[in-house]
């Protein structure tokens, strides 16, 4: 059984945590200042599933 994302946290390449969304299905990233980012999905335990970088534009 494959895990699902829960949970969607960004943050600055520095380490800051900018952003939590808990509905993975649309992120609304019109907010976050043009910048690079790491967002890394989460399932429901806390685990990352999943990392990359964004960049915004």
């Amino acid at each position: 059984m494959r895990n699902k994302a829960e949970r969607a946290e960004i943050y600055t390449l520095d380490g800051e945590k900018v952003c939590i969304f808990t509905d993975c299905t649309k992120l609304d990233l019109s907010k976050l200042s043009k910048d690079i980012y790491i967002i890394r999905y989460q399932d429901k335990s806390g685990n990352i599933l999943h990392q990359e970088k964004i960049v915004v534009k």
